[in-house]
């Protein structure tokens, strides 16, 4: 990979022809970070789950905590939710840095 760049990068006119690879190349360190969309998703189906027909004031909101949704479930639904949210905190940590 690194000699591939070096040689696509020493030639003046490459990222003008291959516009879409060189793009590529300029975003790699960071593309890795898409694969948290489907934690980020996967928690979101939970939290809908966990807080479908429910009403809550903003105050319940701002103290809730992704605990707090997950133990609203029912109790044989938990541990997978708490493996979720641990999927989702892993890779919001890993995603974050990247926002801009």
């Amino acid at each position: 990979y690194t000699h591939f760049r070096r040689g696509f990068e020493s030639r003046g006119t490459n990222a003008r022809e291959y516009q879409l690879l060189a793009a590529f190349l300029r975003e790699e360190p960071r593309l890795h970070a898409l694969r948290a969309v489907a934690d980020v998703l996967a928690w979101h189906r939970v939290l809908f789950e966990a807080l479908a027909g429910r009403t809550m004031s903003r105050q319940e909101a701002e103290t809730m905590t992704n605990i707090d949704a997950v133990n609203l479930l029912p109790a044989p639904r938990r541990e997978a939710a708490r493996a979720v949210l641990k999927r989702y905190c892993e890779s919001f940590n890993m995603a974050f840095v990247f926002v801009e």
